[in-house]
């Protein structure tokens, strides 16, 4: 059970991650009367109960549970953009904690190939076609939060090469933002661990790849 208010407090911190994600260009209504629209709209389909500002499953009868579920079904429709923003930070962070300076195109190529490679493993349950698009917006939308530092050089080839570095100073702004994500995401700390396995190894590849580059 949650209260409306709640729902709404993390639907806008929700929102001002992902917001690169949407045309901000259109005139939307405020967060709160979306949000209140939706539920109403939920209501009226009998998936959830509202009473004295608190929001509550509906129960459901048998014939009903079989019926398509519009909360799974919209929760299931953003998913990818949650759990990609989610690896994207799990990186940030391994970057900070680290001090990498890491290459941008290796970067995204192996969180890319990364989560593939989980979906494939069932790990992760929702994938998009936009995926390589999506990390590198989420990259953008980090930058802008202060989270990254993003440098562009030229190269031998006459060419301009990105590479990322993340401040020690926002290392508490990367944990207290992954907290959230992970509690909205409802990972354990077994699945946390797993996934932060697979963000360590793509950081290294990524690196490794990246000094041998440096090398030629």
């Amino acid at each position: 059970m949650i209260s409306v208010e709640d729902l709404i407090t993390q639907v806008t911190e929700v929102y001002s991650i992902l917001r690169y994600e949407f045309i901000e260009k259109l005139k939307q209504r405020p967060i709160p009367d979306s949000v209140q629209d939706r539920l109403h709209a939920l209501e009226e389909f009998g998936e959830i109960k509202i009473k004295d500002g608190q929001i509550s499953k509906a129960a459901r009868n048998k014939k009903q549970r079989e019926q398509l579920s519009l909360v799974k079904f919209f929760n299931n429709l953003g998913l990818h953009l949650m759990d990609t923003y989610l690896f994207v930070n799990m990186a940030v962070m391994e970057i900070c904690n680290s001090n990498h300076e890491i290459r941008e195109e290796q970067l995204i190529h192996e969180l890319h190939q990364m989560i593939i490679k989980m979906h494939s493993q069932n790990l992760v349950t929702q994938l998009h076609s936009c995926l390589k698009e999506t990390i590198k917006t989420a990259l953008v939308r980090y930058t802008n939060m202060g989270m990254l530092e993003h440098k562009n050089f030229s190269n031998q080839n006459g060419g301009v090469t990105g590479y990322f570095t993340s401040p020690l100073s926002q290392k508490q702004k990367i944990e207290q933002l992954l907290q959230k994500q992970v509690a909205y995401k409802g990972l354990n700390q077994e699945e946390f661990a797993n996934w932060g396995e697979k963000v360590d190894q793509a950081i290294e590849n990524a690196m490794v790849v990246f000094m041998s580059v440096s090398k030629l």
